[in-house]
């Protein structure tokens, strides 16, 4: 009520003197506002949309590899991941690849394709940002590690394009389950580039 009454006040202030509106005339006012509003707030999503995203790509053609780990083999994580060209696809008018629709590019062997970008990490000239690259989950089972994933993690400048700095490729094993008072402690592994 009182944000009805504070409308309607600054209605009959706006009108000219003499000239007070009705109440239906200013609801009639208040509702075409919000229309129009509305139809300007969709239209500048439409038009968002029609743009192409945004594409910033470097060329590594490169290969990292982890040491032997027997944990890491019986749960499928790749030996060896090979990257050509790795890139970033951002919707626009956005220049940072954290809003929905952004994703990591990779042309490469065993991964290759549209990945998501799990997060990054700010410093003073540049962003370094982490894209996914494998998952494999098993069964869950508490305290046990069931779970492994691998991510690369590249720099961006802070308009959002790719920079040539060396890539990391980082492997992960993880408890999967999800309700666990003592889960199993969760194992890094890092790659090596190759040569």
């Amino acid at each position: 009520m009182k944000r009805t009454g504070t409308l309607l006040t600054l209605l009959c202030l706006t009108a000219p003197l003499g000239a007070a509106p009705s109440l239906e005339s200013a609801f009639s006012q208040a509702v075409g506002g919000v229309r129009q509003v509305r139809h300007e707030m969709s239209q500048a999503a439409v038009a968002r949309a029609e743009l192409p995203p945004r594409e910033s790509f470097a060329r590594f053609d490169a290969c990292w590899s982890r040491p032997p780990h027997a944990e890491a083999d019986a749960l499928g994580l790749p030996r060896r991941f090979c990257l050509g060209r790795v890139g970033v696809s951002v919707p626009q008018p956005y220049d940072l690849p954290f809003v929905d629709g952004s994703a990591i590019i990779v042309e490469g062997e065993p991964a290759a394709g549209r990945f998501h970008i799990g997060g990054g990490a700010r410093y003073a000239d540049h962003w370094n940002i982490v894209g996914d690259l494998f998952t494999r989950r098993g069964e869950p089972s508490c305290g046990k590690l069931t779970t492994t994933f691998a991510a690369v993690y590249v720099d961006i400048d802070l308009k959002g394009d790719i920079l040539p700095a060396t890539p990391e490729v980082r492997g992960f094993l993880m408890d999967g389950s999800s309700l666990c008072r003592q889960p199993a402690k969760s194992v890094e592994i890092l790659y090596a580039k190759e040569g």
